[in-house]
């Protein structure tokens, strides 16, 4: 990596922790050259402006979040297809633990940038798509109860993320009795979706 690489990798990091802690509207380039421990002229000729940064850092978040979703395969059982969901949507926080904090603390700040960012992306819309046709398809088979499959999403993904929310803490608790953290999580992963599942089988 040549150090061009490595300074905007710096920068971006930076930016990623100062969107978490401002949000969008009270971040400024000064804060996040002030975070990356570098020249605000630096941070500025690599990123011209703060919505280049933001713009660049919410794709790669959205990417880290729904890329791998990308990999399901949505012929098979509504059941499955939730089990695999789960197992998929936690690896891939798990690989950016932040990215819990990224999403929720923007839309706290600013919940109509985020919303218009993510009605841009067409693949996940299209992906909503398949999901509603195949929870359709389901319950006209008698399989599963008449429910609103993007409820059932965000309630995925808020099962999902709320360990990592909350790591420092749940991790605290476990070492205190004696368990390891990531054994919880784990099983946490089967448990949300049995717990999914069980709750809208017919």
């Amino acid at each position: 990596m040549d150090s061009r690489t490595e300074a905007e990798q710096q920068i971006i990091d930076a930016a990623t922790k100062v969107f978490i802690a401002k949000g969008f509207k009270a971040a400024t380039m000064k804060d996040i050259a002030t975070e990356a421990n570098t020249a605000l002229s630096m941070t500025n000729y690599y990123f011209r402006s703060k919505k280049q940064l933001f713009d660049l850092i919410f794709d790669r978040v959205f990417d880290a979040m729904y890329g791998q979703l990308k990999t399901i395969d949505f012929s098979k059982s509504l059941f499955e297809i939730i089990e695999n969901f789960v197992e998929v949507y936690s690896a891939s926080l798990a690989k950016i633990p932040a990215i819990p904090n990224f999403i929720f603390a923007e839309l706290s700040h600013n919940p109509e940038r985020m919303v218009l960012k993510v009605k841009e992306r067409q693949d996940l819309n299209r992906m909503i798509d398949t999901i509603q046709k195949k929870f359709d398809q389901e319950y006209q088979n008698g399989v599963i109860k008449k429910v609103d499959p993007f409820t059932i999403i965000i309630n995925i993904e808020a099962l999902c993320a709320f360990p990592f929310l909350a790591h420092p803490l749940i991790e605290c608790v476990t070492t205190t009795v004696g368990f390891k953290c990531d054994d919880i999580l784990k099983e946490q992963n089967r448990n949300i979706a049995r717990f999914v599942i069980d709750a809208i089988k017919a």
